[in-house]
């Protein structure tokens, strides 16, 4: 029984942290601009499911940091780790799939992103959700979504005068009535709480969708 714990930190979690290390290698590399390095080190941990490092990747695929700019790439390592429930991911593909970068334009699939992402407290996937409703592009146009999402967006730190412009044009279409419930809603807001990754080496790729807690939202479509 004495050895039950060190065994579990041998098998579990020393090599977790050894790839925890080699992440930050990689991100230090990055910062040198020593790209090369970064190459050889992010592919075999993101291809082992490490969220991290497939951030890593899909931002030096899109943003052609030592590789030739490959928005499919790019795509392809953001639609892993927003899989795995990174939030950051989560909103690269929904922008991915808005403005058919590296994947088939896809304004549903970037609104089910988008929401994921929004949900958490992403202000950036907000105000994205505020434009497509504005819009009517893979949903409903609905001015009340529009300034709901729009005021998070603001509230959540977008409280620049492009995003406060839209959103005040979005209050326009509302009476005095409808705009005071989504007033009430943005107010009562919290982010939803995800529970972390499990690492690969604690189970298989990928961690199951979990329950979250918040406020209650309308029902969004899949």
């Amino acid at each position: 029984m004495r050895l039950a714990l060190p065994l579990f930190l041998a098998i579990f979690l020393l090599p977790a942290l050894a790839c925890a290390n080699q992440i930050d290698d990689a991100q230090a590399a990055i910062d040198h601009h020593d790209y090369q390095t970064a190459q050889k080190i992010l592919p075999p941990l993101a291809e082992r499911g490490y969220v991290d490092a497939q951030m890593q990747l899909g931002e030096m695929y899109e943003q052609a940091l030592g590789v030739t700019q490959d928005y499919a790439k790019a795509a392809k390592w953001y639609r892993m780790a927003a899989d795995q429930g990174n939030v950051e991911a989560q909103y690269h593909i929904g922008y991915d799939y808005e403005n058919s970068q590296g994947v088939l334009q896809d304004y549903a699939e970037a609104v089910k992103w988008f929401l994921k992402a929004a949900d958490q407290g992403n202000d950036m996937a907000q105000q994205a959700l505020g434009r497509l409703y504005k819009a009517g592009k893979g949903v409903k146009q609905d001015w009340a979504e529009s300034y709901f999402w729009f005021s998070l967006a603001v509230k959540g730190g977008q409280a620049v005068h492009s995003v406060i412009r839209s959103r005040d044009g979005a209050a326009t279409y509302l009476n005095a009535q409808q705009k005071a419930v989504v007033d009430k809603r943005v107010a009562e807001w919290t982010p939803v709480s995800v529970a972390p990754v499990v690492p690969p080496s604690h189970g298989e790729f990928g961690a199951p969708e979990t329950e979250s807690t918040g406020t209650l939202r309308p029902q969004w479509p899949n």
